[in-house]
């Protein structure tokens, strides 16, 4: 089981995607965008997504950024593809 959540699914590989096509999101946002990708038939809830970007931040892949508001927006890595 370690090794699958290791693995990029499609869901992973989407967020990325959408992510890689802005300096941040919120994940509200990001929850928008994923359901307006014609190309992505997996919807996910709003309450999974958190879940998938606190593990891909655990991973390194993706952070969280506070903005000046103090609203919490979510950005690749520095690193990451773009």
């Amino acid at each position: 089981m370690e090794k699958k959540q290791n693995r990029f699914d499609k869901v992973d590989q989407n967020i990325v995607r959408v992510l890689a096509l802005y300096e941040s999101l919120r994940l509200l946002d990001l929850w928008y965008e994923l359901g307006e990708d014609s190309a992505f038939n997996d919807r996910v809830s709003k309450e999974e997504l958190s879940d998938r970007m606190e593990a891909l931040a655990e991973r390194g892949v993706v952070e969280s950024v506070r903005s000046g508001e103090g609203e919490i927006r979510w950005a690749l890595k520095d690193g990451q593809v773009r």
